[in-house]
């Protein structure tokens, strides 16, 4: 088992932009914002994996 991996905290700025990014045209943006904002509450990568539809080596690629 891997161990779990995180981003570092964010900004308040960033985390406005991250959820600008939610709501997004662009899915890739959607995405790569969820899964960011999932990892600076500090869910697992599989967790975050479940919750957007991907793998969890997906997630550990954005992180």
């Amino acid at each position: 088992m891997k161990a779990p991996l995180y981003i570092r905290e964010v900004t308040e700025t960033e985390r406005s932009a991250l959820e600008s990014g939610l709501r997004s045209a662009d899915g890739f943006k959607v995405r790569r914002s969820q899964i960011i904002l999932a990892s600076a509450r500090q869910e697992k990568a599989s967790k975050i994996a479940a919750m957007v539809g991907c793998t969890a080596q997906t997630v550990r690629n954005v992180i």
